[in-house]
């Protein structure tokens, strides 16, 4: 792995070959990052390094890795219309974060299945290759029927259930936002003004 991608690590990351730490020594190392970046903690990074230490104590992940918002990169999404659209980065990513396809593409070097390319513009050829759809911004592919046909194929029934919310809570729906103590806040307002609320309001 080259110096400045095991920086983001820091010394930790370096001393193991395989490349895999516990989750506790993950914290240490992504803690030791920011300080080898110099990077001054804001309360954005504040809340990042509670998530992680929520992430080793309960053990739920394996790795963590420093990816950035979706302010901080140009990606590719496409919409609930099935229309291709692309983002432009607002903001750098703070400290040695990086962008989820240069941490991919960092990482298979490092286990030996180097991906073929280097460059934003390199990454886009290769994804219009196997969807050549994701080329067409701002166009809705035509719908293919056979698809249509098999779900209907695929049978079953409906019950006499009547149908229910699906999100029991909109503010703790992800493992980062329930680790977050602004959204904990928020749900705590909002459950707070549920139980307030009475028949006679609205």
């Amino acid at each position: 792995m080259p110096e400045t991608e095991a920086k983001v690590w820091g010394s930790e990351f370096r001393r193991r070959s395989d490349a895999t730490l516990e989750a506790p020594e993950l914290v240490r190392a992504v803690q030791h990052s920011f300080d080898v970046a110099g990077v001054t903690m804001s309360d954005h990074h504040e809340e990042a390094r509670r998530f992680l230490k929520h992430v080793a104590k309960e053990e739920r992940a394996d790795v963590v890795l420093p990816g950035a918002a979706y302010t901080e990169k140009s990606a590719t999404y496409v919409n609930t219309e099935g229309r291709a659209q692309t983002t432009a980065r607002a903001v750098f990513p703070p400290g040695d974060a990086k962008e989820d396809w240069a941490i991919v593409r960092a990482l298979s070097a490092h286990v030996g299945h180097r991906l073929p390319y280097d460059t934003l513009p390199a990454l886009r050829a290769a994804m219009y290759k196997q969807a050549p759809a994701l080329a067409r911004l701002d166009a809705v592919e035509p719908a293919d029927i056979k698809g249509v046909e098999a779900l209907a194929a695929a049978g079953g029934k409906l019950s006499g259930d009547p149908f229910g919310v699906a999100i029991a809570d909109f503010y703790l729906t992800n493992p980062i936002a329930r680790a977050s103590a602004v959204m904990a806040e928020l749900s705590a307002f909002k459950q707070a003004a549920a139980q307030r609320t009475t028949g006679t309001h609205g």
